[in-house]
């Protein structure tokens, strides 16, 4: 599949793929993926699109299709109109796919967070490093105070599982050695897989 054809005319391609797999796909999400990532190539103004490789185009667009959270859709319409744009210079990689499947909405607003407040603390024009700019706990519990607070940490471990965020190691004050901060102190960072699919799909 080489998706050099408008959005519409692939979206056809992987409608007959998934009827004749019997898969069961609602139409309307189907539409809905088709014009969001039209919108997204225009708001991009790319004019020409690019080859995506089949082990990557077909989850992609399955899931879009399936994906019944308009949020959580939208970031996979992100990740194909990337995958098709030829300037787009973030390599899109499987595992981005396997994330994804595995994320809530929440998941996702709590990591596009972190990763915009690496980049709102970062100096300009220098090189960012990730593991220099930790986000506290109780920043992400401020940012997301309607959500409950278990839901929230629910969402961390997930984010810890699939190796988008990590607990921040610190130097103590106290003692010459590492260790991890606790309680009130605990602080995150983005990981370079969680910064590379913001990147993405996300931005």
């Amino acid at each position: 599949m080489i998706f050099h054809e408008p959005c519409s005319e692939a979206s056809g391609i992987v409608t007959d793929m998934l009827k004749s797999k019997r898969w069961m796909i609602n139409f309307n999400r189907l539409l809905r993926m088709s014009d969001e990532v039209t919108k997204t190539l225009g708001e991009g103004k790319i004019k020409s699109t690019q080859y995506i490789p089949l082990k990557l185009a077909i989850p992609m667009f399955e899931q879009a299709c399936l994906e019944e959270d308009d949020e959580l859709q939208d970031i996979w319409c992100k990740l194909i109109s990337k995958s098709l744009d030829p300037e787009f210079d973030v390599a899109i990689k499987p595992a981005f796919i396997d994330i994804l499947k595995s994320i809530t909405s929440l998941d996702a607003k709590i990591l596009k967070y972190t990763f915009d407040f690496v980049s709102e603390n970062s100096a300009p024009n220098q090189e960012v490093d990730l593991n220099n700019c930790p986000v506290s706990l109780d920043e992400i519990k401020d940012k997301f105070s309607t959500v409950p607070y278990s839901d929230i940490m629910v969402s961390i471990y997930n984010l810890k599982r699939v190796q988008c965020i990590q607990e921040y190691l610190y130097k103590s004050r106290a003692v010459n050695d590492f260790s991890f901060s606790v309680g009130r102190d605990l602080y995150y960072v983005l990981t370079y897989l969680g910064s590379a699919l913001v990147e993405a799909c996300m931005k």
